[in-house]
């Protein structure tokens, strides 16, 4: 697998689920621009303005559990997008293994999230997770925006 695919990949999908900071910027009329759309941002207006948010809460909960699958996807998407070494991340190398190896870049090891998970299967794990997470911030939300 190219290092550019994967690279695109952990770039699109850990983009979705920041996407969800927009999203609840718009939900809950925090009024930020586009490019003012970060997680301290979604939480300052949240607090100034005495709103309270399920989704941004559920988000940044995720977000700081350095054990949760959107700390490790945005590791590794900033691995190879800000830092270039996703070829040091990612062996192509299947020389003792049927898939390649993912390392945490944090720890060097071996990621521990999906313990003996190649490549792909990260991805398929990683894609699961995301559409979850997605699904439950929508519905958080759908929750609070009829409130």
């Amino acid at each position: 697998m190219g290092k550019c695919f994967a690279r695109g990949f952990f770039i699109h999908l850990a983009g979705g689920c920041e996407y969800l900071l927009h999203e609840i910027n718009i939900v809950q009329n925090l009024r930020l621009g586009a490019g003012e759309v970060k997680p301290r941002a979604v939480r300052d207006k949240l607090s100034k303005h005495g709103k309270s948010s399920p989704a941004f809460d559920y988000w940044k909960a995720q977000r700081d559990d350095s054990g949760s699958f959107l700390t490790l996807l945005c590791e590794l998407r900033n691995a190879g997008t800000h830092r270039y070494y996703l070829n040091k991340v990612i062996y192509a190398s299947s020389h003792s293994r049927p898939d390649n190896e993912v390392i945490d870049p944090r720890t060097k090891q071996s990621q521990q999230l999906y313990p003996g998970l190649g490549v792909i299967s990260l991805m398929e794990s990683l894609l699961k997770e995301a559409q979850d997470f997605i699904a439950t911030c929508h519905h958080q939300l759908d929750v609070n925006a009829h409130i």
